[in-house]
């Protein structure tokens, strides 16, 4: 389902190219969190830019809030900002779930 909120896609890119997140299939995913929602998101890039975004049906992949919530708080990066990257054990997830399809 596509996410109508507007991220901040140039803190989201930077951070991508920063840590270096992997590619799973066509997508970069990616933990957006802030005081009420934390969620698995996904970008799909073009051209540089973002072609595509949405907030991931997490449960779909297996991934619980609780994983979700350990990556955060382990993600071991900046806390000012509401982006983390997702845990070994997310990408494995997602991993497996790509090559099923």
């Amino acid at each position: 389902m596509p996410d109508r909120s507007v991220p901040e896609y140039r803190v989201i890119l930077e951070q991508i190219r920063e840590f270096h997140t992997p590619l799973i299939g066509k997508s970069y995913y990616y933990i957006r969190r802030n005081k009420e929602f934390v969620g698995l998101c996904r970008i799909i890039p073009g051209g540089g830019e973002i072609f595509f975004h949405e907030i991931v049906d997490h449960e779909r992949y297996g991934i619980s809030e609780t994983e979700l919530c350990d990556a955060v708080r382990n993600g071991g990066i900046r806390r000012e900002t509401r982006y983390y990257p997702i845990s070994p054990g997310i990408e494995t997830k997602l991993r497996l779930y790509s090559v099923a399809e």
